[in-house]
């Protein structure tokens, strides 16, 4: 598990009223008018940005898979991080830092490099 997003969901998650405001404007900052549109642009470039380059440096040490398109797995990140801290805001039952973490694995197909790293040493 990548501590960057563990540590990054874990902060949501100790901070629900943070992330209800956030899950909250971005909803509101849809429309184009809104005072807050151009803030959440920005901030989703970011955060896709960041996940692609956080994800290319992980395909570079084997620890994602190698055929995945960085931006367009990081921007499926960022819908499941948003899509489920909406669902936990409703119904806090699960963990959210836990559920953001087992998101990222699949979709960089971290669990799949495990699995063939485990493969190739015990063939070795």
């Amino acid at each position: 598990m990548d501590d960057v997003v563990a540590g990054l969901a874990r902060l949501g998650a100790e901070h629900p009223w943070l992330v209800r405001l956030m899950v909250y404007l971005s909803a509101r900052a849809q429309e184009p008018g809104h005072p807050a549109h151009a803030y959440f642009r920005r901030h989703n470039a970011e955060a896709i940005r960041s996940f692609a380059t956080l994800l290319r440096h992980r395909q570079r040490r084997g620890l994602a898979h190698p055929d995945l398109e960085p931006e367009v797995v990081a921007r499926r990140l960022v819908a499941a991080w948003d899509g489920l801290q909406a669902q936990w805001l409703v119904e806090p039952d699960f963990d959210l830092a836990d559920e953001i973490s087992a998101a990222f694995r699949q979709l960089t197909g971290q669990n799949v490099m495990e699995a063939r790293s485990a493969f190739e040493r015990a063939l070795a």
